[in-house]
């Protein structure tokens, strides 16, 4: 398994809290947080879409 798959199952418990941060606040710090949880998903989800 490589770092994008070991981070996403460490912190996929708190998919519900990471997927509203970058709505959710005008901080830098939670906006970033949130679009690099939505950019990860969207990888593991590109990946096992081409079998991986």
């Amino acid at each position: 398994m490589d770092e994008l798959h070991a981070a996403y199952e460490r912190f996929k418990h708190l998919d519900p809290v990471l997927s509203g941060l970058e709505e959710g606040s005008d901080d830098p710090i939670y906006k970033t947080a949130g679009a690099l949880w939505h950019a990860v998903k969207a990888e593991i989800s590109k990946q096992k879409g081409d079998g991986g």
